[in-house]
């Protein structure tokens, strides 16, 4: 939960698409968007999301969403850097990549993946490309953190 000591924000939420971004500040219920800063053209939402631990202590965790100004790596990371240079965010989370069965998730659902793989790097020989690949595994605090159960995929 917020502490002004420690970070501005506790969720940074970069959302590709617009319709993604929409879904998103849909579910947070009282994002409003924030006035622009000198130092940063990007578009922010900002939402106070009210919890209760089950230890009955109440709080809120403060979320930033936003959006990149186009499609891509390149656009994605700099909107990333952007966002993490202004508000210091505890935690980032990308949302809108991944997919799922439409009649079991819908959009602004949350899924979380096991692991993460980079296809992106290739090498170009005179045999042609040769894909290389890169593959992170999701935090499990992540799994421990979910409110519902999911369904493992193979």
């Amino acid at each position: 939960m917020s502490t002004a000591t420690t970070s501005l924000v506790d969720f940074l939420i970069i959302a590709p698409l617009k319709e993604e971004r929409e879904a998103v500040l849909a579910h947070l219920g009282n994002a409003r968007r924030l006035p622009p800063d000198e130092q940063d053209v990007r578009v922010y939402y900002q939402a106070d999301l009210a919890t209760q631990l089950a230890d009955g202590l109440a709080g809120s965790y403060r979320v930033i969403v936003t959006s990149p100004l186009g499609m891509g790596r390149v656009e994605a990371a700099t909107a990333t850097v952007d966002a993490i240079r202004r508000w210091q965010p505890r935690y980032v989370l990308l949302v809108g990549i991944a997919g799922g069965d439409p009649d079991e998730v819908g959009l602004g659902d949350v899924l979380i993946a096991e692991q993460f793989v980079d296809y992106e790097l290739q090498k170009i020989t005179d045999d042609g490309a040769r894909l290389r690949y890169q593959t992170f595994r999701a935090d499990p605090r992540l799994y421990g953190a979910a409110p519902v159960s999911y369904t493992h995929l193979t």
